[in-house]
C-alpha cells in the first residue's frame, strides 16, 4: 500500500466536544490530573474531591450556590468513603445526578456491584481516552439512578478486554 494514499482511507478518531460540569471523585493524584487534563481538553469543567466525603460536600455547596453538576465520575475504591458508599447515599437522598464508575475491577460482578450501588456506567482502569470521553457524552446531564436507562449500557462499552 502507497503510505500516502492510505492515510486518507484511514478512519479519523471522532472528538468528543464536553460541555458542562463533571466532579470527580478520586483519591490518586496521578489519576487526578490525568482524567482533569483529558476531561478538561474535551471542554468540561473539572472540580476534584479526594474521597467521597468531599464529594458530598461539593456536591452541597454546588446545589447551594445553584450551579450543579452535570456528571459524577467517581474512583470505587476511596478512603473515608468509597464510591460505593458515595453512590448509594446520593440515590439514597433522591439525587438524579448520573454517576459513572471508575475503577480497576474490570470484571462483570464488579460492574454489577457498581450498577447495584446506584452508578449509572463503568469505566475500568487503565483509563482510555476514547472509552472515558464518550461515556462522559453519553450520560452528561441525563437524569441518572434510572435502572432502565442503566440495563441498556453493556459491559462491552467500557470493558478493556474488547477494545
Amino acid at each position: 500500500l502507497d503510505p500516502l494514499r492510505s492515510r486518507h482511507f484511514a478512519p479519523q478518531p471522532v472528538e468528543v466536544k464536553l460541555s458542562g460540569r463533571i466532579l470527580l471523585a478520586e483519591d490518586g493524584p496521578v489519576n487526578q490530573r490525568l482524567v482533569k487534563a483529558m476531561l478538561g481538553k474535551a471542554g468540561a469543567v473539572v472540580d476534584v474531591a479526594n474521597n467521597g466525603l468531599e464529594a458530598l460536600a461539593a456536591l452541597e455547596r454546588a446545589a447551594a450556590a445553584g450551579v450543579d453538576y452535570d456528571l459524577l465520575i467517581t474512583d470505587i475504591q476511596m478512603p473515608l468513603m468509597d464510591g460505593y458508599s458515595l453512590a448509594s447515599t446520593l440515590r439514597e437522598r433522591g439525587s438524579g445526578l448520573a454517576i459513572v464508575a471508575l475503577t480497576a475491577h474490570a470484571m462483570a460482578e464488579d460492574r454489577q456491584r457498581c450498577l447495584d450501588a446506584g452508578c449509572d456506567d463503568y469505566c475500568s482502569k487503565p483509563i482510555q481516552r476514547a472509552v472515558l470521553l464518550e461515556t462522559c457524552e453519553r450520560w452528561m446531564g441525563r437524569v441518572g439512578g434510572r435502572p432502565d436507562d442503566r440495563a441498556s449500557v453493556t459491559l462491552t462499552e467500557c470493558d478493556p478486554v474488547s477494545w
